[in-house]
């Protein structure tokens, strides 16, 4: 859902130039009068804005109230609308505190250091043909999320100054990244990442938003198991500097192997310690539910260290997909999910935000 904008005057009122959705939020109708806010949901975003903005109309308490439901997301569609928001909690402070999440996409550049006055900030959502400065991010002590879509992001900070403490998920889809931009894919500049998106097409030339591609190879190795990694299929990176196998099966010839104790190349099922599965929708067919088997699957194979899952749309549900992923974290497994570059994998854990730009 995309937040619109909406613009008022009266400043004396202090009335919030912007509309920004928040299905938690608690609006009090504008003609009841009580000192208990009334929890209020309009069908619409602009009938919700509307009443919001009389609320802020009926007292001092109401105002405040409303006025942190209306910043708490903000959509930016233009360079515009960016700037003009930026002036404005500029000059009302206390409306940057209670911004919570920010997407900004179709615009220019995102480097005004105005930025970290968003203390509360904890979502970041940049798309489409921009330019972010992801040293401005760095100072957000509070940032949990960060995904860029069709973007260039640049450093000019010090890479080993930039440092995202709090930042858990980090996603990238066919976004462009500096040379200083891309040291920062590290345990040492990511402590608390839990999971992270790479879409990278790595064919070098020109790209259709008008950045230049260059070739990448992203080095994971120094990255804890316990980290989700969800990759396309072109992309290319590094997991394992050791010279260990990986084995690659479709879920079919895996089934096969279960049930013979070996592979068709002699390797024992036991012994698999990386191993990739393609095409698993496809032979899961009819299955009620797709991770529930597959760990099933793994709990045979003792000595996995990763496993590579080439997806589409596997049958599963929420409940099973979370208990796979706690059951392979607790046996030390590394799992990556690889998607195909036209098809973003559904149901992922780390979910594919920048669709919703």
């Amino acid at each position: 859902m995309k937040s619109s904008l909406a613009q008022t005057t009266h400043s004396n009122s202090l009335r919030p130039r912007y509309e920004h959705r928040d299905a938690a939020c608690r609006a009090p109708r504008a003609h009841h009068r009580s000192r208990r806010p009334v929890r209020h949901r309009p069908r619409h975003r602009q009938k919700r804005y509307l009443t919001l903005r009389a609320c802020s109309l009926v007292s001092q308490r109401w105002r405040r109230i409303a006025q942190r439901a209306l910043f708490a997301e903000a959509g930016l569609t233009t360079p515009r609308a960016t700037q003009a928001f930026l002036a404005t909690t500029a000059q009302y402070p206390h409306f940057a505190n209670h911004v919570r999440l920010c997407k900004v996409y179709h615009f220019g550049k995102v480097t005004d250091a105005t930025f970290r006055s968003f203390r509360s900030l904890r979502e970041v959502y940049v798309g489409k043909g921009g330019k972010v400065d992801i040293a401005i991010l760095a100072g957000l002590p509070q940032l949990e999320i960060f995904s860029v879509w069709l973007a260039l992001v640049t450093c000019t900070g010090n890479p080993a100054s930039t440092i995202f403490p709090a930042l858990r998920i980090l996603s990238s889809c066919f976004a462009e990244w500096d040379d200083m931009a891309r040291q920062l894919f590290s345990p040492a500049h990511l402590p608390a990442i839990q999971g992270l998106a790479l879409y990278h097409d790595d064919r070098a030339g020109g790209s259709e938003w008008g950045l230049e591609r260059r070739p990448w190879t992203a080095d994971f190795s120094a990255f804890p198991p316990s980290l989700r990694l969800v990759v396309s299929i072109s992309t290319q990176y590094i997991l394992d500097t050791r010279h260990e196998i990986l084995h690659e099966t479709d879920i079919g010839e895996l089934y096969d192997a279960l049930d013979a104790g070996i592979f068709v190349n002699g390797l024992r099922v036991a012994d698999v310690q990386h191993l990739r599965i393609f095409e698993i929708c496809y032979d899961m067919e009819g299955q009620e539910d797709g991770y529930e088997q597959l760990r099933h699957l793994v709990k045979q194979m003792p000595q996995l260290k990763s496993l590579f899952i080439s997806n589409e749309e596997m049958p599963s549900t929420d409940a099973s997909l979370r208990d796979f992923i706690k059951y392979v974290k607790q046996r030390g497994i590394r799992y990556v999910e690889m998607g195909h570059d036209d098809q973003h994998l559904e149901g992922s854990v780390i979910p594919p935000q920048w669709l919703e730009m």
